[in-house]
């Protein structure tokens, strides 16, 4: 084997490691969130009645660290968070920029909240501290 295959390989279990722990470190910050399948969140938002939030974020962006582990891990939100499904998009990750393009989000943190069929009821793009954020969250709900 070429010094160059085992240098690719290493690579790669060491991009699949990296991928993986942002997965579980956002699922530990967030919890309940499914990740990066807006077709996954449709299904069952239509099968629960209920609206789907959307966070775009990215594990780099300061803010979005910020306001997963200050805001969204308060009780009262998390209990608002519950009336929704929760779809978390990692805007850095490759297949991201049509719903990027298609919620018309320019900046992370950025929520949309659709309704089960699919309507746009509410967009916010930006750091939202826990008022803001349960305001955004309650007044979005259809």
């Amino acid at each position: 084997m070429s010094m160059r295959w085992l240098a690719a390989v290493v690579a790669l279990v060491f991009l699949a490691l990296l991928i993986l722990e942002l997965d579980r470190s956002s699922e530990e910050n967030g919890g309940g969130w499914i990740l990066n399948d807006l077709p996954a969140a449709m299904t069952v938002a239509e099968e629960q009645k209920k609206p789907v939030l959307i966070n775009f974020w990215t594990p780099s962006c300061y803010w979005c660290v910020k306001m997963d582990r200050e805001v969204m891990q308060d009780p009262a939100v998390k209990e608002a968070m519950s009336r929704y499904v929760l779809l978390r998009v990692d805007t850095s990750r490759r297949g991201s920029e049509e719903l990027v393009r298609r919620y018309g989000i320019y900046g992370t943190p950025g929520f949309v909240v659709l309704s089960p069929e699919g309507e746009v009821l509410a967009v916010s793009v930006g750091y939202m501290p826990k008022e803001k954020f349960l305001t955004f969250l309650r007044g979005s709900l259809p």
